[in-house]
């Protein structure tokens, strides 16, 4: 049996969760892994996921989800087809 241990977040690391969680944001439609991320924003694959689960609440795959929902709702409330409802295609 082997515990995993949560690695020590500084400052710095959790300002480049800020700088990953714009990056997220620019490029949810992109596909983004915690290995993408690491090199984007030069932090390790644990400490980002550590980081994100601090600063969100959430882990970086459920974060990722969070954003791309949002931003779908967004749509289908701010597009109009003259209908009440979205179509049934």
């Amino acid at each position: 049996m082997s515990i995993e241990k949560t690695p020590r977040l500084t400052r710095a690391d959790l300002s480049c969760i800020e700088q990953a969680i714009t990056y997220i944001d620019a490029h949810y439609m992109d596909k983004i892994s915690a290995e993408h991320l690491a090199i984007e924003i030069m932090l390790s694959k644990e400490k980002i996921q550590a980081g994100f689960q601090k600063k969100t609440g959430f882990t970086l795959h459920e974060y990722i989800l969070q954003v791309r929902i949002g931003k779908a709702k967004e749509l289908l409330i701010n597009t109009n087809h003259g209908n009440s409802r979205p179509s049934a295609r």
